[in-house]
This record gives C-alpha cells, sequence and structure tokens, in this order.
C-alpha cells in the first residue's frame, strides 16, 4: 500500500513540475511588460477558476 502510495505522490509531483515549466515558458514568450502582465492575469483566472477561461486555454492566443 505505501508502494501505490508513493508511486501516486510521485505521478502528482511530476505533473506539477511539468505545469510550473510550461507556465515559465509561456510568460517567458512574453514581448514587453504589458503582454507579461496580461499572460500573468490570464494564467491567474485560470487559477482561479473563472467560467470564462480554463486552465488549458490560458496557453493559447
Amino acid at each position: 500500500m505505501l508502494k501505490l502510495i508513493n508511486w501516486v505522490h510521485s505521478l502528482l509531483s511530476d505533473f506539477d513540475s511539468y505545469d510550473q515549466r510550461r507556465r515559465e515558458a509561456y510568460l517567458a514568450e512574453a514581448t514587453d511588460l504589458y503582454d507579461l502582465e496580461f499572460r500573468m492575469r490570464k494564467l491567474d483566472a485560470a487559477h482561479r477558476g473563472s467560467p470564462f477561461q480554463s486552465g488549458y486555454t490560458a496557453y493559447q492566443d
């Protein structure tokens, strides 16, 4: 049972680190300060569960 819990924990940790790298790469594509702020607000709204944006569409322009 402990092995299963550790396995699930490692999967979740891998997903979190992948998601973090994906967000950082998205923000790194900003062309200027205004674009960076726009992208940060977009990710923040997606994280809060805005009904108009999901986490996946936040990366699409």
